[in-house]
């Protein structure tokens, strides 16, 4: 994440705006608060969230409680990168075919992207699909982390 923040910061001075970048790590979500971010109140200040909101589906008091702390700060720009695939799913069989479906695609966009031998291919292969592919088919309960859900617009 810090090399991330380091590569936006060089970009954003690459076309002279200015910007900052503060990296907030915290145990619990419940201990997230406004008072670790050090904001300037004369800064837009922006939220990216890539795929993290799904791993707190199943923990609903830290998915409010960060929910309120973004309310507060009120972003002027949220980018949210979430998966629309029933993976939440109780029904193992259900959930299997949805997560064949995601993790296929998934394998595909990084086979047409990015080269085989790529480090951070392998990376994202194994620790990113690989711990979701392993949730979504051997847990159960509390110890499945994998829980994205459809988007339903009512």
């Amino acid at each position: 994440m810090k090399q991330t923040g380091d590569r936006l910061k060089s970009f954003a001075e690459s076309i002279n705006l200015s910007f900052s970048y503060k990296l907030v790590i915290v145990e619990d979500m419940l201990d997230f608060n406004i008072d670790l971010l050090e904001l300037n109140p004369r800064e837009a200040l922006g939220v990216f969230s890539l795929y993290g909101l799904w791993g707190m589906i199943a923990q609903q008091d830290r998915l409010e409680s960060l929910m309120k702390v973004i309310k507060c700060i009120k972003p002027r720009v949220m980018v949210m990168c979430e998966v629309a695939a029933n993976l939440n799913s109780s029904n193992f069989v259900n959930r299997l075919i949805e997560a064949l479906f995601y993790y296929g695609a998934m394998f595909d966009s990084l086979e047409y992207c990015m080269d085989g031998e790529d480090e951070h291919r392998g990376i994202t292969e194994s620790v990113y699909l690989g711990e979701g592919i392993k949730s979504i088919v051997a847990a159960e309960g509390a110890e499945r982390a994998v829980r994205h859900v459809n988007i339903t617009l009512e």
